[in-house]
């Protein structure tokens, strides 16, 4: 319970944690994708381990 609040406060903060769960790739060009585990907000990788949020165009 403590971890899902302190998460949720550090998404406010924008400091957000991607899920495992939900990278994924689309195709061999195409970016991985995830969301944040917390709040949901979709996020890109940019490199290994280097996740930011994904810009909405």
């Amino acid at each position: 319970m403590l971890k899902k609040i302190i998460g949720r406060m550090r998404c406010l903060m924008g400091k957000h944690k991607r899920s495992r769960q939900q990278a994924q790739r689309s195709g061999d060009a195409a970016p991985y994708t995830s969301i944040c585990t917390f709040c949901g907000v979709p996020m890109v990788r940019r490199a290994k381990g280097d996740w930011i949020v994904a810009s909405k165009h």
